[in-house]
């Protein structure tokens, strides 16, 4: 994981992937740890404006971020 996150990490396993992001950070990207493809992290930017994360929960196929 990016050693930059200053909040406590917050992580969820979903789809064989691991998103990471700083909880209570004002963030435009988290980081995915793809577990099929040997283990490697990636840095993915979603966010047009910075949001402070709060939570991130699985529904059915899907992800949501609370911010």
């Amino acid at each position: 994981m990016n050693k930059e996150h200053g909040g406590d990490p917050l992580a969820v396993y979903f789809q064989r992937r691991v998103y990471v992001v700083g909880c209570g950070e004002d963030v435009n990207k988290m980081e995915m740890l793809d577990m099929t493809a040997g283990s490697q992290w990636t840095s993915l930017t979603f966010f047009r404006q910075r949001l402070e994360i709060q939570s991130m929960a699985i529904v059915g196929k899907e992800l949501f971020v609370l911010g």
